[in-house]
């Protein structure tokens, strides 16, 4: 069994970062970012133009983990996700002065190369937040001047020299890829685990009902730490019963690995809940039922002092109880990922033990975010 992994910190969170593309409803993308994971993101409609997103984290950044928690992605949904750290575009300024509300401007392309900007392609201008998208490609040679067209119309003065930055990432050789849709959903069932004639027997795939009463995060592990700026993703649900797709929270992260495993006989995992229980006066119960929570006190032991107090440490501390990372239980085991891999937080935040010179033990309990 794979080690099991930390997502932290969330990049796609960080203030610089900007997510747009697809159909969503207003200001929804924005809310892959927050704690609230049951404040969802939707889409307009279930049609392919809508149920995609593109990710600008606004720098390189070690990139291990994409995962979206809380979805409402069916049963036959399918997905692509490309990762990039090269711009569809750079080097660009604005040519002239542009007053808000016209729906062109003149770029400037730099000295050393053309610009090749090609339909779709998303920027922003200095001095204006406003995620803009070309509505046609042109191609200025370099030192020269052309006219761009673009949607949403200018919502800000555009000064002269106001630089461009390309939010799109060029995904001729992307750093990951999944190459052509894939199934969303992994196996869960181990085989043998369901009697013969269950529509999950053969292929041991979660059903629709399945989906509907639980949680199956969409969880990507990429076979090693790479430094990406840019995510593109495709998702394709066009039978959704919702006829939208939504989903609850979105990482795009580092993942660390600790050089030891979860310790055995330290760590466990169950559930909790706020389920009140009261007793009639003739005997009988009353519940109110509240959500069962994942729990997961953890021990990793014997790491070496430069890991333990580098990155574990400065992770507590930069978590306390209220922030929020991906926990990854078996990264190798892609039928126990639903189960054991969640949004989470510290509930309790363990002192570090020092049993051995240079040597220190980490403990944690992690509580599912709902």
């Amino acid at each position: 069994m794979d080690n099991a992994i930390f997502s932290f910190p969330n990049w796609s969170d960080e203030a610089e970062a900007v997510l747009f593309g697809g159909d969503w409803s207003a200001g929804a993308l924005s809310r892959l970012q927050l704690d609230d994971i049951n404040n969802r993101a939707i889409t307009a409609d279930a049609t392919a133009d809508s149920t995609k997103l593109e990710v600008d984290i606004g720098a390189s950044r070690d990139i291990r983990v994409i995962a979206f928690d809380n979805n409402s992605l069916s049963v036959r949904s399918t997905r692509r996700v490309r990762v990039s750290n090269t711009a569809a575009f750079s080097g660009a300024t604005v040519s002239g002065a542009h007053s808000s509300g016209v729906s062109s401007v003149s770029f400037q392309a730099g000295t050393s190369f053309d610009l090749n900007i090609s339909e779709g392609d998303a920027f922003t201008i200095e001095g204006d937040s406003t995620i803009y998208t070309a509505t046609a490609g042109a191609t200025i040679s370099s030192s020269a001047t052309g006219s761009v067209s673009f949607t949403p119309v200018l919502a800000e003065n555009a000064a002269d020299e106001a630089v461009i930055t390309c939010r799109s990432g060029d995904y001729t050789d992307a750093l990951y890829d999944d190459g052509e849709q894939v199934d969303v959903y992994d196996t869960i069932y181990p085989f043998g685990t369901l009697p013969f004639y269950h529509p999950s027997w053969l292929d041991g795939k979660p059903t629709q009902r399945d989906i509907d009463e639980g949680t199956f995060p969409l969880v990507i592990v990429l076979p090693k730490t790479i430094f990406a700026r840019y995510m593109k993703v495709e998702f394709v649900d066009e039978s959704n019963p919702d006829g939208q797709i939504s989903i609850g929270r979105m990482f795009f992260a580092r993942g660390v690995q600790p050089t030891y495993n979860i310790a055995y006989g330290e760590t466990t995992v169950g559930f909790t809940t706020q389920t009140k229980v009261e007793t009639a006066l003739s005997g009988r119960r009353i519940y109110t039922p509240k959500p069962m929570q994942r729990i997961m006190p953890i021990g990793i032991n014997n790491l070496p002092k430069r890991e333990a107090l580098t990155t574990f440490f400065d992770m507590q501390r930069k978590l306390g109880k209220h922030k929020q990372l991906f926990f990854i239980m078996q990264p190798d085991e892609p039928e126990f990922t639903s189960r054991t891999s969640f949004t989470a937080t510290l509930a309790e935040l363990d002192p570090f033990q020092f049993p051995y010179f240079n040597v220190n033990n980490v403990g944690m309990q992690l509580m599912e975010a709902i």
